[in-house]
C-alpha cells in the first residue's frame, strides 16, 4: 500500500468528519438523528487513530487492511449522511414520528432509536443492516407525498423488514422453501435436465455447482417471502388503509419487468386479500382488479423463466405460516388496534374539519382518512380555493398531533 493512497485515505476520512462537524449545525427536531450523528462520528474517530498510528515500518497487509476498512466506511457513510441531513427538513410529517417511534419500540424493543427522512424514491424503503448504527431504524418516505397522511400506513412495511432482520423471523423458512425447490426440480426433471444436463438428482444438494444451479430461485423465494410478511404485517397494523395505501403506490405500475425479488403484482394483492379475510379486515370492492401483473421472463430467459417458478412455488408454501407470522408479531407487540367506534368517532371531526381527540389507535385515524378520502361530499362547503386532499392531510395530521399529545399525558414515554 502506498504512502500516496494511505495519505488519500486519511484525506477522505478528515472531510467526512468536517461534514459531519457542519450537518451538526443542523436544528435536530427529535434527538435521535442527533445521536445517529454521534455514532458515524464516533466510528470515524475511530479510522482516523488507526490511520494515524500506522508508519513506514507497519506491516502492509495491516495497512492495507486499515485503509480499506476506513475508505469502506466512506463510501458507505454518505447515503446515511445525507438521510440523517434530511430529517431534519420541514417538509416532513414531524407530527407523525412520536406515534412511529413507539410503534417500532413495541414491535422491536424499548431501545430502538427511529429516524424518518423524505426522500428522493417514490417508493418508500429502508435502509437494513447498517451495523454503524445499530438499534436503529430508518424509514424513508417519498418527498412528493412526505406530508400526505394517507401514504403512512405503508411504513408498517417498512417496519416489517426492521422486524424480520432483527428478530430473525427468516430462519424458519429456510430449510421448508430449500425443500419445496428440490421437490419442484424432481417433479420436472426433464426441464431442469435440459437445462443443466452435467448434474444428476443426487448431486442437487451434494455438490456445490449443481447447488448453484437452484439457488437463485432459493434466493427469489425468501425475498419474496419477507417481502409479504411485511405487507402482512401493515395490513394487520393498519387494516385496510395499508391496502389503499399499497394501491396508491403499485396500482399505476402496469408496465415493465417483474422484479424477481417480488411475488408479481395481482398474486401479491391476492394474497393481502386471503390475509385480510385472516385478519378480519374489510377488503374494497375489486381490488385485485386495480392490479395488472408485470412482464416475466420471456421464453428466451429459459433458465430465469424455470427457476422464477421454482421460486413463486416455493414461497406460495410459506404463505400461510407468514400470514400467522405477522399476527402473531404484532398481537403480542401490544400496538392498539383500529375500531369502528373511533373511526366512526374520527369522521365526524373530519366533516368539521376539526382534530378528532381522544383516539386510542393510530390505525383508527388512518383507516378514517381513507374513508373521507372516498366520501365525494367531504368538505364540499369549504373554502373553495383549498384543494381538498389537502384539507383532508391537515386535519389528519393534526389528529396525529393531538393523539400523540394525549398519549404524553395519559404517561405513554416521551418521544
Amino acid at each position: 500500500m502506498s504512502e500516496f493512497v494511505l495519505n488519500v485515505v486519511k484525506a477522505q476520512v478528515d472531510a467526512t468528519l468536517c461534514e459531519i462537524d457542519r450537518l451538526e449545525g443542523s436544528e435536530f427536531p427529535y434527538e435521535h438523528s442527533k445521536k445517529a450523528l454521534d455514532e458515524i462520528r464516533q466510528l470515524f474517530k475511530d479510522h482516523q487513530e488507526s490511520l494515524l498510528q500506522l508508519t513506514s515500518t507497519t506491516d502492509k497487509g495491516t495497512v492495507a487492511l486499515v485503509c480499506n476498512s476506513a475508505f469502506s466506511s466512506v463510501k458507505s457513510s454518505l447515503d446515511i449522511l445525507g438521510f440523517i441531513l434530511r430529517s431534519t427538513n420541514v417538509r416532513n410529517a414531524f407530527e407523525v414520528y412520536g406515534p412511529f417511534l413507539r410503534m417500532a419500540q413495541k414491535l422491536l424493543g424499548k431501545d430502538t432509536k427511529l429516524l424518518i427522512s423524505s426522500e428522493w424514491y417514490f417508493s418508500p424503503f429502508t435502509f437494513i443492516g447498517y451495523q454503524q448504527l445499530p438499534g436503529f431504524v430508518l424509514i424513508g418516505l417519498p418527498a412528493t407525498e412526505s406530508a400526505n397522511p394517507l401514504l403512512l400506513p405503508l411504513a408498517g412495511h417498512e417496519l416489517g423488514h426492521s422486524v424480520w432482520v432483527e428478530t430473525s423471523r427468516a430462519v424458519p423458512y429456510r430449510k421448508p422453501i430449500e425443500d419445496c425447490i428440490l421437490e419442484g426440480i424432481k417433479t420436472r426433471w426433464s426441464e431442469y435436465k435440459m437445462l443443466f444436463p452435467q448434474y444428476e438428482q443426487s448431486e442437487l444438494n451434494t455438490n456445490f455447482f449443481a447447488q448453484q444451479t437452484w439457488k437463485p430461485a432459493w434466493s427469489w423465494a425468501m425475498k419474496q417471502a419477507e417481502e409479504l410478511f411485511c405487507d402482512f404485517l401493515g395490513l394487520r397494523v393498519f387494516g385496510e388503509s395499508y391496502l389503499h395505501a399499497l394501491a396508491y403506490m403499485l396500482a399505476p405500475l402496469t408496465m415493465g419487468k417483474r422484479p424477481e425479488n417480488y411475488p408479481n403484482t395481482v398474486e401479491r394483492a391476492q394474497t393481502l386479500v386471503t390475509a385480510a379475510k385472516n385478519y378480519g379486515v374489510n377488503v374494497p370492492e375489486n381490488y385485485v382488479r386495480l392490479y395488472t401483473d408485470r412482464i416475466g421472463p420471456i421464453d428466451e430467459q429459459r433458465q430465469v423463466k424455470f427457476l422464477l417458478s421454482l421460486a413463486d412455488q416455493a414461497r406460495v408454501s410459506v404463505h400461510d405460516k407468514l400470514i400467522q407470522d405477522a399476527d402473531t408479531v404484532v398481537g403480542s407487540s401490544g400496538i392498539p388496534s383500529w375500531s369502528q367506534e373511533e373511526i366512526t368517532q374520527c369522521l365526524e371531526a373530519f366533516a368539521l374539519a376539526v382534530p378528532a381527540q381522544r383516539i386510542n389507535s393510530l390505525s383508527s385515524i388512518l383507516n378514517a382518512a381513507w374513508q373521507a378520502y372516498f366520501a365525494p361530499t367531504l368538505f364540499s362547503e369549504m373554502d373553495k380555493h383549498r384543494n381538498r386532499n389537502g384539507i383532508l392531510g391537515d386535519v389528519v395530521l393534526k389528529s396525529i398531533e393531538v393523539f400523540e399529545i394525549e398519549k404524553r399525558l395519559a404517561g405513554e414515554p416521551s418521544c
